[in-house]
């Protein structure tokens, strides 16, 4: 009789090893070492375990937020590694299900605003404006004067403005300038805008009004990211404005050029 109870008892213990709460455990435990992972950059290990705790949860947790973050959490794991369309596959079931659960919500918006960026950068604008629109909209409503509406202002921006639609691309440039103003003065941030909005008034055949914001812009970016890139590209912006109204320009080709051969230089260092 004592090993017939030895034997109830490892089914019973076999029992609740199938039991939900005891697997979430376990997929519990792969989410906290797929974060240690993440934290490391060894994303292939992240991965794994977060496909067992996927595989866990889509079996006990069908259809819930948790399951949700797990799509969502590998989802950015692709972004990042630049496979877009896996990144995709995975975004989706999450915006799915928490459009479902919690439809008027910033998850929901955070979600939309994942595939819109994804969307994005496959090239596929007109579907990237839809869901960057929707996230755009959740967020007016709960988070107004925040950096992260003014960076989603911008996103719809960028995607406008691809599509070659100035005059919308401008205006959402100009919310995020505002915003970021007003949150963040004198950041690079408001710079980056400023770049944007010179950029968007090139396009647009006003000058005068590009020249404006390329000057705001490389103020700040002097002052924040002196001799990089972004800096002789804004430089560039500013000096085809001025050519656009007939303005002199060297001194600043002498500075933009300069800017490019340092960094040229620092490339060939870094190679040898």
């Amino acid at each position: 009789s004592g090993s017939g109870s030895g034997s109830a008892d490892m089914q019973k213990q076999k029992q609740n090893q199938n039991d939900g709460p005891f697997q979430l455990n376990i997929a519990n435990t792969h989410t906290n070492m797929a974060e240690v992972y993440r934290a490391m950059d060894n994303l292939e290990i992240a991965l794994q375990h977060l496909q067992e705790a996927m595989a866990i949860q889509k079996v006990h947790a069908p259809d819930t937020l948790l399951l949700a973050e797990t799509y969502n959490s590998i989802g950015t794991i692709f972004g990042q590694v630049d496979n877009y369309k896996m990144a995709l596959d995975y975004h989706t079931p999450c915006c799915e299900i928490r459009m479902q659960l919690c439809p008027n919500t910033l998850l929901a918006s955070c979600s939309a605003s994942n595939i819109g960026l994804i969307l994005y950068k496959m090239g596929k604008l007109e579907s990237a404006l839809y869901y960057l629109q929707n996230a755009l909209s959740l967020e007016e409503q709960f988070i107004p004067n925040s950096l992260d509406l003014a960076d989603s202002y911008s996103n719809v921006g960028e995607v406008l403005f691809k599509m070659k639609r100035f005059p919308e691309a401008l205006l959402k440039f100009q919310q995020a300038l505002a915003l970021k103003e007003t949150v963040s003065p004198n950041s690079l941030d408001v710079a980056k805008t400023n770049a944007d909005l010179g950029w968007v008034y090139l396009q647009m055949n006003q000058p005068s009004q590009a020249q404006k914001c390329l000057e705001e812009a490389i103020d700040l970016e002097e002052h924040f990211i002196p001799d990089s890139e972004e800096l002789a590209q804004t430089y560039g912006n500013l000096i085809a404005s001025l050519h656009q109204q007939g303005l002199p320009y060297s001194q600043y080709e002498e500075k933009m050029e300069s800017i490019i051969q340092m960094n040229s230089v620092k490339e060939e260092m870094l190679k040898g």
